[in-house]
């Protein structure tokens, strides 16, 4: 696998400024007279030199993205259970409570160690990337994309399934979310829609997700009291 477009002069000029600009957002560092939303159209053109480079290569590129999808399919897995389990522990201490339970999950924030490029400024670039500065929809709800909530309206009826809050958006064995991919190349892989909503709706590149293994459930719960339950 070729990675030389991630050292590329061009890369490198993006997320210097990234960086820098970032440093600058921070307090760290003065920087006059730039627009903030800018922050986006810069990651978005980083997205696009290193995406289209490394897709050429995609038949090699594919065991990377498999080897992420598979270990984001386990986190998303545990985060339901994780959920759920907090949402019958609430529900059953306060059974006359509306209870609301919302998950989302993350990727670790540490920079991925087996990323092929190191060096001192990439945690710092990684946290600028993953952060809503430069990135949208991810900072808030994490690869899930949309809120994943569970409530006293959830349908509970099937209790060995951890799909109950919405059992089409997660079916990780039907589906392959291999939009804008090679779909000969990506036909068999059943790509989970966490590979989707990172690819699709993020200005992250391939390259800053494909080596992340690890990840963290993020929860946020409301008890209200019985008159103002929905």
């Amino acid at each position: 696998m070729n990675w030389d477009i991630l050292e590329s002069k061009e890369v490198k000029k993006l997320e210097r400024l990234i960086v820098n600009l970032c440093r600058a957002e921070c307090g760290e560092r003065k920087h006059k007279d730039f627009d903030t939303r800018d922050y986006h159209k810069i990651a978005r053109e980083r997205k696009k030199i290193i995406d289209a480079a490394l897709e050429k290569q995609l038949e090699e590129l594919l065991p990377y993205i498999v080897a992420f999808d598979n270990e984001a399919k386990k986190a998303m897995n545990l985060m339901f259970e994780q959920g759920q389990t907090m949402f019958r522990t609430l529900n059953k201490s306060y059974p006359d409570k509306y209870i609301s339970v919302e998950g989302c999950c993350f990727m670790d924030g540490i920079y991925p160690k087996d990323h092929p490029i190191q060096g001192r400024d990439r945690q710092y670039l990684f946290k600028a990337l993953t952060d809503e500065m430069c990135t949208n929809m991810y900072p808030h709800f994490g690869i899930n994309i949309i809120d994943v909530n569970w409530d006293n309206g959830t349908d509970f009826s099937d209790p060995d399934s951890i799909f109950e809050s919405d059992p089409h958006i997660y079916d990780f064995e039907g589906d392959n979310w291999n939009d804008g991919l090679d779909r000969d190349i990506t036909k068999d892989v059943h790509l989970s829609v966490m590979f989707h909503n990172l690819y699709d709706h993020t200005n992250l590149a391939i390259s800053d997700y494909i080596f992340v293994r690890r990840f963290y459930s993020h929860f946020e719960t409301e008890i209200l009291p019985d008159e103002d339950c929905v």
